[in-house]
């Protein structure tokens, strides 16, 4: 989770892509989660 302002940051945009790319390598979907999303629970959990 990053707060709203980091998710742009070059090395937060550098790291979602590596985990996108082992995401997609494992069959899974990648999402950033903001964290007023978190804050306000406005997610959804997939098990």
């Amino acid at each position: 989770m990053k707060t709203d302002n980091q998710i742009e940051y070059a090395v937060a945009q550098t790291k979602r892509d590596f985990a996108q790319q082992i995401a997609v390598a494992s069959g899974m979907e990648y999402r950033t989660l903001k964290s007023f999303d978190a804050d306000k629970r406005h997610f959804r959990v997939l098990l």
